[in-house]
């Protein structure tokens, strides 16, 4: 996962149908978007991807019925013009779709090493503490 050319870390491998992955920076990254590569031959399938700022403590949040702890007071940043280098099918699954969290539709990249999805910051420059991913919720991990 990159903040402009910048890697801030990885997904781990073997993501679970669902489940959210926190990536932390090991230091404050600038940029103006946000980066996901595949480093192995298989899809970017995302359904959910947030960016935050701020300092280390705890912040309860409330999400789809259930509450999560996430490190803040973390300050969830504006990402907008998703877009993807190879999608998996032209008009579905769309790049836009993974900053719907919590939705029922997921971005999905075709296979392959090096394809990507990105999404830009709202406000131009923005700095990046740490991101959210989530992984596809109905099959193929």
């Amino acid at each position: 996962m990159f903040v402009g050319e910048q890697l801030c870390g990885s997904v781990p491998g073997g993501a679970r149908n669902g489940q959210w992955y926190t990536v932390k920076c090991s230091t404050s990254l600038y940029g103006k978007k946000v980066r996901l590569v595949t480093t192995q031959n298989t899809y970017l399938s995302i359904n959910g991807f947030e960016a935050f700022t701020g300092e280390a403590g705890t912040e309860e949040v409330e999400e789809e019925g259930e509450e999560i702890s996430v490190e803040g007071p973390a300050t969830k940043l504006t990402l907008t013009n998703a877009s993807m280098n190879k999608p998996y099918s032209a008009g579905s699954y769309k790049a836009e779709w993974a900053l719907e969290a919590g939705a029922k539709r997921t971005a999905i990249a075709a296979i392959g090493v090096g394809n990507w999805w990105k999404a830009s910051f709202g406000d131009g420059e923005s700095v990046v503490e740490k991101v959210r991913i989530r992984n596809r919720h109905d099959c193929c991990g």
